[in-house]
């Protein structure tokens, strides 16, 4: 994703779904302004705490109610939030504000999936289609649309595919957290072989450096605006409006 960001240095950015703070601490190094939001007020305690730079800020937030103005950063980046929206009405709605709030460029990475709709009930996840992802931007103020494949993991999508249709078949309900006695050990199971998954499809990924979208898990889509035009922003007039957006 680094070199997306290198034309930004000196702009203002939004981290939509910032978690900790990792990618907005990134961001801080090259941006003149930084807003982190995220729904979770412990994850945004966390950021604050690892995150003093004057140039960032943090809020409680969510992405289907951004509280900026419109046109009102330069960049935006959603990496692997809008999955985590598990209601496909507010995964559309988020799509609508990044694209509002934004006046240049939009980075969306996220699990997508080539043509079904999953809802996953290990973790709270909802891919939907690259597709979908497509055709809503699309109806929005939109100049360009590009996908990049990111990870290359054969053996990662043949086992999650396999336990999706058996978790389906089956009837099967591995909760995200807590549960049954016998759904934490699946969970833990499943835990354990994704791992060896990951490390045995790692050689795949790097045989193939720029791996088709169609191939990958994840997709960044890097969105240009029509209004896109790379200029000075002053910070100051990126003003994160504290209503209750919580």
């Amino acid at each position: 994703m680094a070199p997306f960001l290198s034309s930004f240095k000196g702009k203002t950015a939004l981290d939509v779904g910032t978690g900790i703070g990792r990618w907005a601490l990134l961001l801080a190094e090259k941006a003149s302004y930084v807003a982190g939001i995220d729904i979770s007020r412990e994850m945004i305690k966390i950021a604050k705490r690892r995150c003093s730079r004057p140039n960032v800020d943090f809020l409680v937030a969510s992405a289907y109610a951004i509280p900026l103005r419109s046109n009102s950063v330069d960049l935006s980046l959603s990496c692997t939030c809008i999955q985590h929206i598990v209601d496909k009405d507010k995964q559309q709605q988020s799509l609508h504000e990044i694209t509002r709030v934004t006046r240049n460029r939009i980075l969306l990475l996220e699990l997508m999936s080539k043509s079904s709709l999953t809802r996953l009930t290990h973790y709270p996840t909802l891919v939907i289609p690259r597709v979908h992802y497509m055709s809503t931007l699309k109806t929005l103020d939109i100049k360009s649309i590009a996908d990049v494949g990111v990870d290359f993991l054969p053996l990662v999508t043949l086992m999650e595919n396999l336990r999706n249709s058996l978790f389906k078949k089956l009837g099967i309900k591995a909760t995200s957290y807590g549960g049954s006695l016998e759904q934490q050990a699946l969970r833990n199971f499943y835990q354990i072989i994704s791992v060896f998954a990951l490390l045995f499809s790692l050689p795949f990924n790097k045989m193939v450096s720029n791996p088709s979208s169609d191939l990958t898990r994840h997709v960044l889509l890097v969105v240009r605006k029509r209004t896109e035009q790379i200029t000075h922003v002053d910070p100051s007039s990126v003003s994160l409006q504290k209503t209750g957006n919580r």
